[in-house]
C-alpha cells in the first residue's frame, strides 16, 4: 500500500513539473505579431435594438469607422475572436 501510494506521487509530481515547464514554454512562444500598443475590447452590442443581420453589421461598421476618425489610432479592426483568447465562443461581428 506504501510503495503504491508513493509510486502515485511521484507520477503525480513529475505530471506538475511537466505541467508547469509547458506553462513556462508558452509564455515565451513567439506571438507571430507585436502587441505593443494594441487594445483588445470585447464588446457586447444591444442585440434587442439589432434584429437583423444587416443592422449587426452596419453597427460594427459605424463603430469601426468612429474608432479610425479617434486620433492617434493608426487601425481599428473586428473579430470573432482574439489570436490568444483560445476556442471559437461562436460571436460573429460580420
Amino acid at each position: 500500500m506504501v510503495l503504491t501510494q508513493t509510486a502515485l506521487a511521484v507520477v503525480l509530481l513529475v505530471g506538475a513539473g511537466l505541467l508547469i515547464k509547458s506553462f513556462v514554454k508558452l509564455q515565451r512562444v513567439e506571438l507571430g505579431f507585436t502587441p505593443d500598443n494594441v487594445i483588445a475590447v470585447r464588446l457586447a452590442p444591444p442585440f434587442n435594438r439589432l434584429h437583423k443581420d444587416q443592422k449587426l453589421k452596419d453597427y460594427y461598421r459605424e463603430l469601426l469607422d468612429s474608432l479610425r476618425a479617434v486620433p492617434g489610432v493608426e487601425a481599428a479592426a473586428a473579430a470573432s475572436s482574439a489570436p490568444t483568447a483560445g476556442a471559437y465562443d461562436g460571436v460573429r461581428p460580420f
